[in-house]
């Protein structure tokens, strides 16, 4: 009866934040302990963090100058950013909805999501994919399927240059704890530009 009461927009984010918190509990209870191979969800220090940051946002850069390279294929860097936070964010979706459903979103998307997929993607199988071909190209083949997950043409370069990054960040520190920081700063900085866009 009580379920009922929530508004429907609440209902969609709580069942969406109940998928991915028991993906994400389950992949890492039945390939435990987490912090070891092969999600190694683990720390290995202050600066391996820096470094993943500093990474991310040179991987920012490289985004933006390839779409506006690209102006005449994708259009104009505002139009593109627009495109891809409408679809890369529930900020266009939520506009006006409850705050709750806004809480819950955000903790989804920002935390949860970038948890899930990198013990997932650079955790699972990126560490099957090393077994079967040479390190460079697990890499380009995990950042083709991480592209294709999001589904969109606009989006799919974006997310295959950011996929490369984390690739690289992954093998260099063997530990999925840095790619999870560098994927939550990314959703934050994102759901900070679409909040910006589409509520100015």
């Amino acid at each position: 009866m009580a379920f009922g009461l929530i508004s429907q927009s609440v209902r969609v984010q709580a069942v969406a934040l109940l998928v991915y918190a028991t993906l994400t509990a389950t992949l890492c209870l039945f390939f435990r302990p987490a912090n070891a191979g092969p999600i190694s969800l683990r720390f290995t220090g202050a600066k391996a963090l820096a470094a993943s940051v500093g990474i991310l946002v040179a991987t920012a850069a490289v985004v933006v100058l390839f779409y506006y390279c690209l102006g005449s294929i994708f259009g104009s860097l505002p139009s593109v950013a627009r495109k891809i936070v409408s679809i890369a964010t529930d900020a266009g979706r939520l506009k006006g909805q409850p705050a709750t459903a806004w809480i819950i979103a955000t903790a989804h998307g920002c935390l949860l999501v970038p948890v899930f997929e990198e013990v997932f993607f650079r955790g699972l199988l990126l560490s099957w994919l090393r077994k079967h071909m040479r390190e460079d190209l697990s890499v380009i083949a995990m950042s083709a399927l991480f592209a294709l997950e999001h589904g969109s043409f606009i989006l799919a370069p974006y997310a295959f240059m950011f996929g490369i990054s984390l690739g690289y960040v992954r093998l260099r520190t063997n530990s999925t704890l840095n790619t999870a920081l560098m994927h939550t700063l990314h959703n934050v900085m994102l759901l900070t530009l679409a909040l910006r866009i589409l509520h100015a």
